[in-house]
C-alpha cells in the first residue's frame, strides 16, 4: 500500500510563531555572529577523533539506554497490573528522578556505589543509568497507546510473550524507539559533565572540546566551529530518521495483560533513581550538623536555596510559554525534526553567549 506524505497546513499566526522560536533558539549563535566572532574550520588534527569518539560513546549510551528502557517498561507495566494504574504510574514518576535532578548530582551518587567508573565504559554507564528511567517511562505510556488493547487479543489467541514482542511490539513502535533514540543520542553528544569528569584530563567529547576551546584557551572562534560541526550532526541524524520518527497516537488503554508485562524489569527501570535517593541519606548529619554548628554557612545556604527556587520557578515558566507555542505551531513534519535535533545544543556556547548579552546590555549589574 503506497503511503503519500499528509501535507501539513499551518496559519500564518502559527508560521509566526514558529519563526519566533527559531530566533530565539538560535539567539546565542547570532549574537556571537553580531559580536564579530566567526567560525573556524572545525576539521583539525584532533577534531576527526574526538568527533569519532564522540559519535561512538552517544551511540552506545543511547543503545543501551533503549535496550535496559525497554526491559524497565515491562517492570513498569507489571506493577500497574499488580499494584494498581496510579500505584504503577507513581512508580514511573520515581523512575524519571535522574533526569529531574542536577547531572552533576547524579554522577556523584553513581561514582559513590561505582568509583571504577572511567573512560569510554564509564561514560556508556553513566549516560545510560542516566536516561533509563525516562525511556522506561516513555516506553511505558507507548505501550498504553499502541499496544495494550492489541495484548488483550493476543492474550486470548494464546500467543506467547516473545513473538508478541517482535511480531507485535517491535513493529508498532518502532518509529517511536527511533524517536526516543535520536532524542537520547543528542542527550549524550550534547553532554558536558559525564564526560568531562570521566574522560580524563584530554578532551574526550566535541562537548568538552568547545569548553577547552573557550574557557580555557579563550578561542571563540574554534569553539563556534565546533559547536555548528555538533548542531549540524544532530540535525543530519534526525533527517535521516525521518521516515522512520514519524508516529502516530492513539487513546490510552489499560495494560492488563502479562504479555506486556514482567516484575523483572522493575528493578532495572527503578535502580538508577535508588541510587541517587541512597547517596542523600549517606551519613546526612554530617550536613546538618555543619548548617547548625556555622552561622555563615546558614546563612549562605538560604540566601542560596532562595535564589536557587527563584531562578527554577522563572525558568519553569518560561519553559512552559515556550512549550505551549510549541504545541500552537504543531510539532509535525520538518518543524518536528528541527526540535528534536535542537534538543541539546551546545551548554557551553549557550551559557558563555548570554553571559556576554548580560554584559553588553547591563543586565548583570543588577544581579
Amino acid at each position: 500500500m503506497n503511503h503519500e506524505p499528509v501535507r501539513i497546513e499551518r496559519s500564518t499566526g502559527q508560521y509566526f510563531a514558529a519563526t519566533l522560536i527559531v530566533f530565539l533558539f538560535c539567539s546565542p549563535l547570532i549574537f556571537l555572529f553580531i559580536s564579530g566572532v566567526k567560525p573556524t574550520s572545525p576539521f583539525q588534527s584532533e577534531t576527526l577523533t574526538v568527533f569519532s569518539f564522540t559519535v561512538l560513546q552517544a551511540a552506545l549510551s543511547a543503545l543501551l539506554a533503549i535496550c535496559l528502557g525497554v526491559l524497565g517498561a515491562y517492570g513498569l507495566a507489571a506493577a500497574e497490573i499488580r499494584f494498581g494504574r496510579m500505584n504503577g504510574k507513581l512508580l514511573g514518576a520515581v523512575a524519571v528522578l535522574p533526569n529531574v535532578a542536577p547531572v552533576l548530582l547524579f554522577l556523584l551518587a553513581v561514582l559513590k556505589f561505582l568509583p571504577m567508573l572511567r573512560g569510554l565504559t564509564g561514560i556508556i554507564i553513566v549516560h545510560a543509568l542516566l536516561n533509563i528511567g525516562l525511556v522506561s517511562a516513555s516506553v511505558t505510556r507507548l505501550f498504553r497507546e499502541k499496544v495494550a488493547a492489541l495484548a488483550d487479543l493476543a492474550w486470548i489467541e494464546g500467543t506467547s510473550r516473545l513473538k508478541f514482542a517482535f511480531k507485535v511490539v517491535w513493529p508498532t513502535l518502532r518509529a517511536d524507539l527511533f524517536t526516543i533514540f535520536a532524542f537520547v543520542f543528542a542527550i549524550c553528544f550534547s553532554s558536558l559533565a559525564v564526560p568531562l569528569v570521566l574522560g580524563g584530563s584530554r578532551a574526550t567529547t566535541t562537548e568538552v572540546l568547545i569548553w577547552q576551546r573557550i574557557r580555557i584557551d579563550g578561542d571563540f572562534s574554534s569553539g563556534l566551529g565546533l559547536a555548528f560541526l555538533q548542531l549540524a550532526s544532530i540535525l543530519t541524524l534526525t533527517f535521516l530518521l525521518r521516515r522512520k520518527t514519524e508516529t502516530s497516537r492513539t487513546s490510552e488503554s489499560r495494560i492488563a495483560q502479562p504479555l506486556l508485562a514482567s516484575l523483572w524489569g522493575l528493578p532495572v527501570a527503578l535502580f538508577p533513581a535508588c541510587l541517587l535517593v541512597a547517596s542523600m541519606f549517606d551519613r546526612p548529619w554530617v550536613g546538618a550538623m555543619q548548617f547548625f554548628d556555622q552561622d555563615v554557612l546558614a546563612g549562605e545556604l538560604v540566601r542560596g536555596f532562595l535564589g536557587s527556587l527563584v531562578i527554577a520557578l522563572a525558568t519553569g515558566l518560561v519553559v512552559a510559554a515556550i512549550l505551549l507555542k510549541i504545541a500552537y505551531v504543531d510539532p509535525r513534519g520538518a518543524w518536528r525534526k528541527f526540535l528534536l535535533g535542537y534538543v541539546a545544543p551546545s551548554s557551553v556556547i549557550t551559557g558563555f553567549s548570554v553571559l556576554m548579552i548580560w554584559r553588553e546590555t547591563g543586565v548583570a549589574t543588577y544581579f
